[in-house]
């Protein structure tokens, strides 16, 4: 299965999958006014990661967490200002936070450009993650 996603730039990224992901947001991740945020992680994510979005929005000091749904889904409730640039990160497992070690990766292991997104209150986006920075097909 391909899992592809879109982005409200109508940038798109896809995954390979050997299972089908039914990734829906939780009551915990959507909150009045904010937009909910899915991401689909690779398979090579260990269970335990903690997932987090950096960006703009908080600075590039602190990541907003993510709350596990699923293997390989997360999702976050995030009040998104204009022009917000953003990365996903995770980190090594769950005793740890996310940091820059375990960044966002495209398909052929290549540097992303940061994402982008605009206000979207109470929508649901979701976004895929191809790869990690020093994790399965991309050991830096």
């Amino acid at each position: 299965m391909e899992v592809v996603a879109k982005d409200n730039a109508d940038q798109s990224s896809s995954a390979s999958a050997n299972v089908a992901i039914t990734c829906e947001a939780i009551a915990a991740c959507r909150q009045e006014g904010r937009t909910t945020v899915i991401v689909i992680t690779p398979g090579v994510t260990p269970p335990t990661a903690r997932i987090g979005l950096i960006g703009s929005l908080t600075g590039w000091s602190t990541d907003i967490l993510m709350t596990r749904i699923a293997n390989n889904c997360y999702c976050a409730a995030v009040e998104f200002p204009a022009n917000s640039e953003f990365k996903f990160r995770r980190s090594r497992d769950g005793a740890s936070n996310p940091d820059w070690t375990f960044v966002e990766k495209g398909p052929a292991c290549e540097e992303t450009d940061n994402r982008r997104q605009n206000p979207a209150p109470n929508q649901t986006i979701t976004f895929t993650v191809s790869n990690w920075r020093n994790t399965g097909a991309c050991p830096d």
